[in-house]
This record gives structure tokens, sequence and C-alpha cells, in this order.
């Protein structure tokens, strides 16, 4: 695919962000798809569809000796969660095969891109602002 895709991919400013923003929606979709389909509850499908995507963003920068992405304050693992919490619910509510994981990934690979592009973040919490 990359070798047709080529004068797309060439274009890119960034295709390791883009390939990776993907990959995070693909992989959210699927681990909560296969948690629900070895009878796991909702809950513990969503997390382990998250956790199933960062963890390989995760993995990998760790071999490459960078600080993970998820530890940073962008928005990655929300963008997973929300990626499977929309399988999850689609499965539930019996949407169609066919389109729920593609809706679910995409939602997850454009909210991952959009808080790229606009520099959206999570806050942070700072030691005075918690209550003690």
């Amino acid at each position: 695919m990359a070798i047709w895709a080529r004068p797309l991919i060439d274009h890119l400013k960034h295709p390791i962000v883009f390939f990776d923003s993907l990959g995070l929606g693909f992989f959210a979709v699927v681990g909560a798809h296969k948690a629900l389909l070895f009878g796991h509850n909702v809950e513990v499908a969503i997390i382990l569809g998250m956790v199933t995507a960062v963890g390989g963003g995760l993995a990998r920068d760790v071999v490459l000796n960078r600080v993970p992405i998820v530890l940073h304050k962008e928005i990655y693992a929300l963008a997973a969660l929300i990626g499977a919490a929309i399988q999850v619910l689609g499965q539930l509510m019996e949407w169609r095969v066919a389109v729920t994981p593609w809706f679910a990934a995409s939602i997850c690979f454009a909210i991952r891109l959009l808080a790229l592009r606009y520099a959206w973040s999570l806050p942070i919490v700072r030691r005075g602002d918690v209550a003690q």
C-alpha cells in the first residue's frame, strides 16, 4: 500500500505521526472488539482497547529510547479511549459490522490529528491546584 500511496506520502510533512495516529485508531478498535468477543464487560473492553492502542506507541518509544508520547501532555490516550468507547457502543447497539470499526477508528484518528494541528492538550494538575 505504501508503494502505491507514495505520491501522497511524499506530500505529508510528518508521515510517522500520520501513520501512528492511524494505527492508534485501529488498535483501539481491535482491542475493544476482541475484549467483547471474549465475553468481557463494557468497562474492561473500553480500557483494554485504550491500553492496546497506547501500548504499541509506548513500546516503540521505549525501543527508540524516547520519552513515551503518553507521558506528554498531548491528547493520545484520550483519543484511543474515545475510539474504543465508540466501538463498544456500536457493538452493543448492533450497528453494522462493516461500518462500526471504520467509524470508531476514524474518530480516534481525527481527534489525534486535530489535537496535533491545533495544539490541544489536557490540563496539567499542579501541586497547589489539588485540595489537601
